[in-house]
């Protein structure tokens, strides 16, 4: 199989062969494919009239998500022999993010499946408006930045703005990110754990760089002449957005819930928001669970038998 790499110009024919079979996790998306270049050299191949795609480092080769264009055994064999050739080794040739829908064909051709992860969808109103005993808490963080923050006694002309990104505010969002990895560091030692977040370091620099022609939606905070929070994302399906980044300077308290739910308000037109998953993280899943998700969703991995 020859091998080619994956780069922007791969956009509209990622979205050529996704676009007869809308799906809901994050990962059926060109940009969050595209963004995992910072970590990965990313590869295509056309296969059977397929779309593959390979994520490789130094550790191997593997699928980030199934063949596009619909499953077919021929398709997804070859893409495994590929593997094989470079991997030699059955735990790494893998294909991640598979939905449950599709669990029927790789059972039935017998590779191994396993759960990898769940994704949190939540109901775009309800992140907008905040409405509701169940969001009181939350209802009263955002009412609490708002009466400190947006309009301070005395300093209107200093008060947080929330507006959208700028390609100039790149600078500023970096050393935001830092600051609040700092501040998780600080709170979860666990290796595994703060390597993600050196990780998606190098990804949100990917995805500033290239956030115009990705078409992303970025939204930030500024306060009192500082960065203090972003929310972005990109759309999943008509109906469906996925929330990628949210950072937030914690210094201000009930900033994390305002940006999320001004975020929301801008994105009426999709019915739900994909706040991705928890990474294995107990205190991320708490967070991911306090917003009420309405569905949550499996993706799986199959490796050879």
């Amino acid at each position: 199989m020859d091998l080619i790499p994956f780069s922007l110009r791969d956009r509209k024919t990622f979205q050529e062969y996704l676009k007869n079979s809308p799906r809901s996790l994050s990962n059926y998306s060109f940009e969050n494919n595209f963004i995992w270049g910072s970590l990965f050299e990313l590869r295509r191949a056309v296969v059977n009239n397929r779309l593959c795609i390979f994520f490789q480092d130094e550790v191997g080769i593997f699928m980030n998500l199934p063949p596009l264009g619909g499953l077919d055994k021929k398709a997804v064999g070859a893409c495994f022999e590929a593997m094989e050739e470079i991997n030699h080794n059955k735990d790494i040739s893998r294909i991640e993010n598979i939905e449950e829908g599709d669990l029927g064909f790789f059972k039935k051709n017998g590779f191994k499946v396993y759960e990898k992860a769940k994704e949190y969808i939540v109901t775009t109103a309800n992140i907008a408006f905040l409405s509701g005993e169940r969001f009181k808490h939350k209802r009263s963080l955002y009412n609490h930045f708002v009466k400190n923050y947006m309009v301070p006694e005395g300093c209107k002309a200093r008060a947080a703005r929330f507006r959208d990104y700028q390609s100039q505010d790149r600078e500023a969002v970096m050393e935001l990110y830092q600051k609040w990895m700092k501040g998780r560091m600080e709170k979860n030692s666990d290796p595994i754990y703060q390597a993600m977040l050196v990780d998606s370091f190098k990804v949100l620099s990917l995805m500033l760089a290239h956030s115009e022609e990705l078409e992303l939606t970025i939204k930030v905070v500024e306060c009192e002449g500082r960065m203090i929070a972003l929310s972005s994302g990109f759309p999943i399906s008509e109906r469906l957005f996925c929330v990628n980044f949210e950072i937030a300077d914690l210094e201000f308290r009930g900033v994390s819930q305002f940006v999320f739910s001004e975020f929301a308000k801008t994105l009426a037109s999709y019915r739900e928001l994909n706040i991705m998953d928890d990474s294995g993280i107990e205190n991320i899943r708490k967070t991911k669970l306090s917003y009420r998700p309405s569905r949550v969703i499996a993706s799986y991995t199959a490796l050879l038998a």
